[in-house]
Parts: C-alpha cells; sequence; structure tokens
C-alpha cells in the first residue's frame, strides 16, 4: 500500500513537471515574425542596390538583370 501511495505520488508529480506547453508564447511567436520582417526588409533594400546598378558593374560580378529578378522572386516565394 505504501509503495503504491509513493508511486503515484511521484507519477504525478512527473507528468506535471513534465507537461508540454501548448503553443508557444505570444511574445516569442511577435519576436520571431519582426525578425522575419527585418530580414525581409534587408533583402528588399539589397536587391534594390543591385537593380540601381550599371549595367557594366552587374556584368563585372557576373549577374544580368534577369537574375537579379529571378532571386528576387525565388526569396519571396521561400
Amino acid at each position: 500500500m505504501m509503495t503504491t501511495y509513493f508511486y503515484t505520488a511521484f507519477t504525478q508529480k512527473q507528468q506535471r513537471g513534465a507537461r508540454k506547453p501548448h503553443g508557444v508564447p505570444a511574445f516569442i511567436g511577435l519576436l520571431g515574425w519582426l525578425r522575419a520582417l527585418r530580414h525581409a526588409r534587408g533583402r528588399r533594400r539589397q536587391y534594390q542596390y543591385l537593380e540601381e546598378l550599371p549595367d557594366y558593374l552587374l556584368d563585372d560580378i557576373g549577374l544580368t538583370r534577369g537574375d537579379i529578378a529571378r532571386a528576387r522572386r525565388r526569396d519571396f516565394w521561400s
């Protein structure tokens, strides 16, 4: 009887302590969205900078305007 009591109390305590949260806390989800937004804005600035470069500079780094447009579309969907 005594063993059963200790076993039951121990397993119930473990179950309460081992409970996993049902979802991500709101502030962590918000921080993830803000990080993703900041990252997207940075990529957008980089694409704008590349699009403003003259053709001879793009040729120097081995890019075409089509490459930039393709990368921008691919980056949007990924």
